[in-house]
């Protein structure tokens, strides 16, 4: 992707973001899922006794709030609901079930500010900063209790090589056992061939209809789609340093600094491989065969042959293609 340059001038640099930021998250492909899925909003969704937000609920998440965060752009601090959590309680509690009940979004909650950390290298390229997003600490709070409700059901759908945002689960352990297929492998003198992927801006380019696809896959409750989508569809962003840049619609990828983030990248990316054609694919070890291990959006394929391999890459590289990745 083409990285512009900018001026040392803070409006040159919120410009030259803006439009950064405006591509990066532009969608320009529709795929087969959009049409699939386009009517879910008018959906008769009940709110069922597994999706309905009780007090305690958001009693517990407004406890494991941290202090010295910054706010989103409504200015609201984590330290306000948690210094006023025992009169904010009931009021969140309502709003929350009425937001899954009715689709109807709050306005602060569709938008986000994104800061400019700048990392090394040259300051006037603008692949030297790092974006940070914040979100309304009211909607985080909300999501955070959407996230304890989906989180078990996501996790059931992963298979055990995935190993990225689940408990029980480490890279440590995913690093060992390509450590002793290595060792195995040199041990008996035999070929063995490993290609290691790491998508590029993964997290930002996710078509939001393979969002949908993945959560209708992992049966998540139609009332929790419909309130997903309606904050995704309406999303928008601006830079903001001393002053706030234009809008950008958010068209695709997930949202950072979301605590919801995370489960749905991953269950996209578990569609991904559900997909694959790889029963007689990867290396065998213990009467079965590994192919790849991952770790959120880190890959690693396994292969015996440089030709199977190749074929491997090329079955993940298109269906990569179809969610946006």
């Amino acid at each position: 992707m083409f990285l512009p340059l900018f001026t040392s001038y803070t409006t040159d640099l919120i410009t030259c973001a803006t439009n950064f930021f405006k591509d990066l998250y532009s969608n320009e492909l529709l795929n087969t899922f959009t049409i699939l899925f386009s009517e879910i909003n008018s959906l008769q969704t009940n709110t069922s006794e597994t999706t309905i937000i009780k007090e305690r609920d958001v009693w517990e998440n407004i406890k494991k709030l941290k202090r010295e965060r910054s706010p989103g752009p409504d200015g609201l601090r984590n330290e306000a609901l948690i210094e006023g959590a025992q009169l904010l309680t009931g009021p969140l509690t309502r709003l929350f079930n009425s937001v899954l009940r009715t689709g109807i979004i709050p306005e602060q909650w569709l938008k986000s500010d994104i800061t400019l950390l700048y990392k090394k290298g040259d300051p006037l390229d603008i692949a030297n900063y790092r974006p940070i997003s914040l979100l309304s600490s009211v909607y985080k709070l909300f999501t955070s209790i959407i996230h304890s409700k989906i989180n078990s059901i996501i996790d059931s759908k992963q298979t055990v090589e995935q190993a990225g945002f689940r408990p029980g689960f480490s890279t440590m352990d995913h690093i060992h056992t390509i450590e002793q297929v290595i060792e195995k492998y040199s041990e008996f003198n035999k070929n063995l061939y490993i290609d290691f992927i790491d998508y590029t801006k993964a997290f930002d380019s996710i078509h939001h209809s393979s969002i949908w696809q993945a959560l209708h896959n992992c049966q998540i409750d139609p009332t929790i789609v419909r309130t997903i989508k309606n904050i995704y569809q309406n999303s928008v962003s601006r830079v903001k340093l001393e002053v706030r840049g234009d809008e950008i619609k958010i068209a695709r990828g997930v949202r950072q600094g979301d605590p919801l983030s995370p489960k749905l990248f991953i269950a996209v990316l578990q569609c991904i491989f559900s997909k694959l054609n790889w029963i007689s694919e990867g290396i065998p070890i213990n009467n079965e065969r590994l192919t790849h291990l991952r770790f959120a959006d880190d890959i690693a394929i396994f292969a015996e042959t440089p030709e199977k391999l190749e074929n491997m890459i090329s079955q993940l590289n298109k269906e990569s293609k179809q969610v946006g990745l």
